[in-house]
């Protein structure tokens, strides 16, 4: 990963009783880490090669993980570059609003047209939009060596990032709740954030386990979400790199 970013890692536990765990570092235990899930970061360049485990406990005895190794890469000093998928060409309306604010952040945009796509190995990011074709868009891969962001809710199971079917409306809600403020997609929301400002629906999935759930509605349902490099997707498959998935709604510029 590149400096700046944070590292996350779980373990799950089974056997009788509820178990208790404590992580270390480099063989020593970090205080106050006594959850199934240690987030580590912003990481710098000095962090890398750091050792992870965890040590779980239970009425019968105590486990020591195998040792997980973080890597540590300096972060590009150049503008990063996002691949703007959209149907429509060219941007307009809310699409142009998005990619001008994205320009403004440093970034350099490529929009592209949903059923006109090069490889995509090239860019930073690539990003979906609401404005393309669920059909035209379907055979995205979402094991590309490229972080994906997708706010079509109509994909999510095309890319294997929800089950099928399950990518329903969320009502009419205005706010949803931030349920992991420390990762990237929180963007540093904490809590319960109004995210626009007039009623409307949610698209809302039931991603697979590996998942981790930034944001929900008011239903508790997910709404913002996120497979890490190397999470295990609703098949079975692997996300090769990072791979986000949002309502239509969250974290665009505009009403």
């Amino acid at each position: 990963m590149d400096d700046g970013e944070r590292a996350t890692f779980r373990v799950v536990a089974g056997g009788s009783g509820p178990p208790t765990y404590e992580w270390l570092r480099d063989g020593v235990v970090i205080p106050g880490e006594t959850s199934d899930e240690l987030v580590v970061g912003p990481v710098t360049l000095a962090d890398d090669g750091a050792a992870f485990q965890v040590r779980v406990t239970n009425g019968m005895g105590s486990v020591l993980s195998a040792t997980a190794s973080l890597t540590v890469r300096a972060a590009s000093t150049g503008p990063s570059t996002i691949a703007y998928i959209t149907g429509r060409l060219p941007l307009a309306g809310r699409e142009l609003d998005i990619a001008n604010h994205l320009s403004e952040l440093g970034c350099a945009v490529t929009p592209i047209d949903d059923d006109r796509r090069p490889t995509l190995t090239g860019f930073d990011l690539v990003i979906v939009s609401s404005a393309v074709s669920p059909t035209t868009m379907a055979d995205l891969d979402p094991a590309l060596p490229v972080p994906i962001l997708v706010w079509e809710s109509y994909l999510f199971d095309d890319l294997r990032l929800s089950a099928a079917g399950s990518e329903d409306g969320g009502g009419s809600q205005t706010k949803v709740s931030v349920k992991l403020p420390q990762h990237p997609l929180a963007a540093g929301a904490a809590g319960t954030v109004t995210v626009v400002s007039k009623p409307g629906p949610l698209s809302l999935a039931k991603p697979g386990s590996d998942a981790e759930v930034v944001a929900t509605s008011n239903t508790g349902r997910p709404t913002l979400f996120a497979y890490e490099t190397g999470a295990t997707l609703v098949d079975g498959t692997s996300a090769l790199r990072a791979t986000s998935a949002s309502s239509s709604r969250i974290r665009q510029p505009g009403p």
